[in-house]
């Protein structure tokens, strides 16, 4: 190994001590160009980062800003949809939303008016149907709404009491298949189809006699045709109009009955006193075969006055008007007996039933002990044929009302009869008026009670009067 130490150059070491600052100033820049690149990165990283997050922050901010009116609107939408119409969102700007936001409030407050309107109507409507309800339901008169096809579409309760037929099991069938359904419908069904072919302008009235329930009752019966809107066809309306008939025929009778008992009664007396006259100043004077023509023609005229007298009386007892001032407590049972007491040869075939207690009514003895006697003559004269007559007689309480029955074994009513047996002049006997049932009818009327007639199995006929006991509900 040889070492050669040469001094060199001042120029060449100052050079060389220059080149080894300089390296090691590049060295120091060189790590430190590094870790500045690093340092940027970062900060560049950071600075991105909370720019983005910023942008982030912004964006959220400004799109919940510009988006509430819309979320608002949505909400709004949604009650909408659920039937509230009184949400309201605040205009906040002038722009296309708050053009927007005023459509929708000015749209929800249109809905909500439509809305309380409807609801009025509503409630209108069910007041009024509630109304007509009700007064259909209270209404005496039937009232029957048919489709434009004549199918039952809805009757009111009082159209089946009149009818006494179960109208429910009918709602949607025709017309003409009422007979097939309910048998006892069928003389209606076909009243009122007739009614609407033979109307004009569908406008029609009649009055018939149906059957309803075994009972013979007078109708009065309106069509009508309904107009096209809302619902086109037609409804009918009836009402049971028997006894108001009744009280005009028998009213009619009355003042029949009246004026022939005041224009026939005055001249039957001096007819019967110039026949007896006449006997009486021809006696003795004539001969044999004219006296007897004579006598048989007097006798014949005294005894058909005697007959008018008798039915003119009839007349008059049924045209006599009602005495209120006569009426007095009646004990039925006491009454009764002393009005059998004049049949005595009757008491074998009587059988007599009283009432325990409560058999006391207000009434006009006089008029009641007429009715009694018209029941028991007519019991007679029903079994004048029966060889062991059989008299039922009962008298009996039944709730507020005292039932006094007369029941015999003859050949009971004809069924022809049993629907005018209360009529003048219908009657089974050979002779008579046919003013004994009439007269029963108008004295135990006037006394608030009422008449029923029934034939009783196996043969026979039982009549009922009704009276209200002393001091019932009337």
């Amino acid at each position: 190994m040889l070492q050669v130490v040469e001094p060199v150059p001042k120029a060449l070491q100052q050079d060389a001590v220059k080149v080894q600052a300089g390296y090691r100033d590049y060295q120091e820049i060189s790590f430190s160009r590094g870790a500045l690149k690093r340092l940027y990165a970062l900060t560049l990283t950071l600075t991105l980062l909370l720019a983005l997050f910023s942008a982030l922050g912004l964006a959220v901010v400004l799109s919940e800003q510009f988006s509430r009116p819309l979320g608002l609107l949505a909400e709004g939408t949604r009650a909408v949809a659920q039937g509230d119409f009184t949400r309201r969102n605040p205009v906040q700007s002038r722009d296309e939303l708050g053009v927007l936001t005023e459509s929708f409030n000015t749209m929800t407050a249109q809905l909500a008016e439509a809305q309380r309107k409807a609801e009025e109507n509503r409630r209108a409507i069910e007041t009024t149907s509630a109304y007509l309800e009700s007064v259909l339901a209270n209404l005496s008169a039937g009232v029957l709404a048919f489709d434009n096809a004549f199918r039952l579409r809805t009757a009111n309760p009082s159209a089946a009491v009149v009818l006494q037929q179960p109208l429910a099991d009918l709602i949607g069938v025709p017309l003409a298949d009422w007979g097939r359904r309910l048998p006892g419908l069928s003389a209606f069904a076909d009243l009122v189809a007739q009614g609407f072919r033979g109307g004009r302008d569908g406008q029609w009235q009649r009055q018939a006699e149906l059957a309803v329930s075994s009972h013979t009752r007078v109708l009065l019966v309106r069509g009508s045709g309904l107009p096209g809107e809302p619902a086109p066809g037609c409804v009918v309306v009836f009402d049971d109009v028997t006894e108001l008939a009744e009280a005009q025929r028998d009213a009619a009778w009355a003042e029949v009955a009246r004026r022939l008992a005041h224009e026939i009664k005055n001249p039957l007396t001096p007819i019967q006193l110039s026949a007896e006259r006449l006997a009486v100043k021809l006696a003795g004077k004539l001969d044999g075969s004219d006296e007897e023509t004579l006598v048989r023609g007097t006798q014949t005229i005294v005894a058909q006055v005697t007959a008018m007298k008798h039915m003119v009386d009839d007349f008059a007892i049924y045209a006599r008007q009602a005495r209120p001032g006569r009426m007095q407590a009646v004990d039925i049972n006491a009454l009764l007996l002393d009005v059998l007491g004049l049949y005595e040869n009757l008491r074998p075939h009587v059988t007599l039933k009283l009432a325990d207690h409560g058999s006391v009514i207000q009434g006009e003895p006089t008029r009641l002990r007429q009715v009694f006697h018209n029941l028991i003559q007519n019991a007679i004269d029903a079994q004048a044929d029966v060889a062991s007559p059989v008299y039922d007689i009962s008298v009996e309480t039944r709730g507020e009302e005292l039932a006094l029955s007369i029941g015999d074994r003859g050949s009971g009513f004809p069924e022809e009869v049993m629907r005018r047996a209360f009529e003048p002049y219908v009657t089974t006997k050979g002779k008579g008026t046919g003013l004994g049932l009439a007269i029963v009818k108008k004295i135990v009327e006037e006394h608030r009670g009422r008449v029923t007639i029934e034939n009783q199995p196996p043969r026979g006929a039982l009549v009922t009067l009704y009276f209200p006991l002393e001091g019932a509900k009337t």
